[in-house]
């Protein structure tokens, strides 16, 4: 795990939490409250294809060959993962 640090605007009278700072807080209307902080995230660091096995292929029943995969890369990570 790796740690993300990103910056958070919270209202100092309701503790509303904004990602930007706005003049106003949207949440109980109060002028000038809102200040600025860092928050720390934790990241879950994904795991690389090499650390999967590799798929094996079997061609009906016709031939005893077994034929490995690999697997093919898109930029999509979700896509990727299944």
């Amino acid at each position: 795990m790796s740690k993300k640090t990103s910056t958070i605007y919270t209202c100092s009278k309701c503790d509303t939490q904004f990602p930007k700072w706005l003049g106003q807080c949207s949440s109980c209307g109060a002028w000038g409250t809102i200040s600025e902080s860092l928050q720390t995230k934790q990241i879950i660091e994904q795991r690389t294809q090499a650390s999967y096995p590799t798929a094996i292929m079997h061609r009906g029943n016709t031939t005893n060959t077994v034929v490995p995969l690999t697997r093919t890369s898109t930029t999509i990570s979700e896509l990727d993962r299944v």
